[in-house]
Order: C-alpha cells, then structure tokens, then sequence
C-alpha cells in the first residue's frame, strides 16, 4: 500500500513485533503514525495521544491483538458506509464521543477509520480529532485515502 500526504506532515514508522503502552504494532502488524504538526518527532510514540493518524498492515490470517475495539472509549455507535479505492472495497466510519473514558490521551471527539482487505492482509487507517487540536482534518484525511492511496499486490 502507497499514500501521499502533506509533505510538511512528519511520519513514525513503528516496528513490527514492538510492544508499545498504547497495544498496536505487536506480532505482525506494522504501524505508521503521521502528524500535522511540522517537525513532529519521526520516533513511533509511546501512546498515541499525537500524532492524529495511523495506519496499520496486518496479515490478514493474524489474530487480531486485545486492543480497544469500536464501542471502547464511549464511542457511540458508529456510521458506517461502504467506499471503493483503488478498486478494492472497504469500509468507512465514523465514530462520535459523547464521553471519553477508560483509554489514554487525549479524549478524542470524532474517529474515522477505513478498513480494507486485499492480498492477503488487513489495511486499518485511522484518523483521531481530539480536544484541543488546532484544526479538524477529517477532510484532508478522506481526501488522502480516497484519492492517494494505493494497493500493490505486494
């Protein structure tokens, strides 16, 4: 999978097989974090309290890890609706916080995730607007995977 996003965005790859506070990027999956803000550290972060989007890879064979699922956090039900990019079909919703509690950082107040599965592996990205960020980038988000991203058979 390719993407292009705002070249003043940073990027932290985090390893596969690494055990961060925050449970993502453990056994095989791979995770990226990009940010808004410019210069933003290129470390993969302890807790994903920023940068505001990850995207993960994950074969899609793997169990998934015990990490919070959609109605964890006090999200409230999600919207969810069917998109096509790249020619593979996927899902996109979106999820609403009334409360934020019981999961680190800071409360987030709209998700939007994608889900996509092709060549053998589960594409996630996710994007998080929290109290306090500056803008809400819900539609650049959806720009960059509707119209930038790509999948290699590969």
């Amino acid at each position: 999978m390719s993407l292009r996003y705002d070249p003043r965005w940073s990027a932290a790859k985090c390893e596969p097989g690494a055990q961060y506070s925050w449970g993502t990027a453990v056994g095989p999956t791979t995770a990226i974090f990009i940010s808004s803000t410019p210069g933003a550290s290129t470390e993969c972060p302890l807790e994903n309290e920023s940068p505001e989007i990850l995207i993960e890879s994950t074969p899609a064979s793997a169990t998934p890890q015990a990490t919070p699922g959609i109605g964890a956090c006090g999200a409230n039900t999600p919207t969810t609706s069917e998109v096509t990019v790249d020619g593979v079909t996927g899902q996109r919703q979106l999820l609403t916080y009334g409360t934020y509690s019981g999961c680190i950082g800071i409360p987030i107040v709209a998700e939007v995730r994608y889900t996509f599965t092709t060549n053998g592996r589960l594409y996630t990205l996710n994007y998080a607007h929290r109290q306090g960020d500056a803008h809400d980038l819900t539609s650049e988000f959806d720009l960059m995977v509707q119209e930038t991203v790509t999948f290699s058979a590969s």
